[in-house]
């Protein structure tokens, strides 16, 4: 029925524990350059802003109508949305993003509340 009604990708996992964070970033790409998508990390940058990473998988399984167009799958939890705008305006973020863009294809999202 979802399938019917939807699109979007399903991603199950294990050990996500939002806490009482209030605002999350939630990324979906496909890989298309491994090479230079091998130096994305933007860790140390995301935990400056008090971010976590809830999940960040490479090659995620994905529900099979998606698994051409995702590989893979982020989410971040801050504890305020002000944090998340904030780590996304930084040239930390702005430069791990170019690389992104760059190197892969797919939706990022920031949901929130103060």
């Amino acid at each position: 029925m979802r399938n019917k009604t939807k699109e979007g990708p399903f991603i199950i996992t294990e050990g996500v524990e939002p806490g009482n964070d209030k605002a999350f970033l939630l990324a979906f790409a496909k890989v298309t350059n491994a090479e230079d998508m091998a130096n994305y990390s933007p860790g140390g940058s995301v935990a400056a802003y008090q971010g976590r990473f809830l999940f960040h998988v490479k090659d995620a399984k994905l529900s099979e109508d998606f698994v051409d167009k995702f590989n893979f799958a982020v989410l971040i939890s801050f504890p305020i949305l002000d944090l998340a705008e904030a780590w996304i305006d930084s040239g930390e973020y702005k430069e791990m993003r170019n690389l992104r863009l760059a190197n892969s294809t797919g939706p990022t999202v920031v949901i929130g509340k103060n």
